[in-house]
């Protein structure tokens, strides 16, 4: 499987992903609509979760970072650096 690298700055937030072909997703922080955290079982006994991003006008999730230590302060800190730059 593809590594995925997800950046948040304090304008965008930008994945790129792949080997061979890569792709290259970026977005300002005004077009981010919804975080969600998703903690599997494997992920709570770890203390990790998953963070997703989408934006308007999409059906699913657009970049997502994958195994994170203590999701939900790091969820906090995205929302509060969403909410200061809009």
């Amino acid at each position: 499987m593809a590594q995925s690298r997800v950046h948040l700055t304090d304008r965008r937030v930008v994945r790129i992903k792949g080997v061979i072909r890569i792709y290259v997703f970026e977005a300002s922080l005004k077009q981010i609509q919804h975080t969600n955290v998703y903690m599997s079982l494997h992920e709570r006994i770890f203390g990790l979760g998953t963070l997703a991003f989408t934006t308007a006008g999409t059906a699913g999730v657009e970049a997502s970072w994958l195994m994170v230590p203590r999701p939900m302060e790091v969820h906090r800190k995205v929302v509060q650096t969403l909410q200061r730059y809009r």
